[in-house]
């Protein structure tokens, strides 16, 4: 017997990355669950950092704004309009 679930029952996922603010796409399904965050804050941020990401540390506002600037260079890139 299958059991059918509604969209109340799953669990909560963010429209955007908790520490950049991109949309998150479905790539990022790993790293959200992992790090709370998008796949490309997971790589230049708490990957690099896990010691610190661990105990609650998070990039500056400079730093995200820096690592967007790199992004906008990349193909099929959105970014939220926060940091423009």
């Amino acid at each position: 017997m299958s059991t059918c679930h509604s969209k109340n029952d799953r669990p909560k996922s963010p429209d955007a990355c908790p520490v950049c603010d991109v949309l998150i796409r479905s790539l990022d399904k790993q790293a959200l669950e992992y790090y709370n965050s998008c796949a490309d804050c997971a790589l230049y941020f708490a990957d690099i950092n896990k010691a610190a990401w661990d105990t609650g540390w998070r990039p500056s506002e400079q730093q995200i704004f820096a690592r967007l600037q790199k992004r906008k260079e990349e193909p099929f890139f959105y970014v939220n309009d926060k940091y423009i």
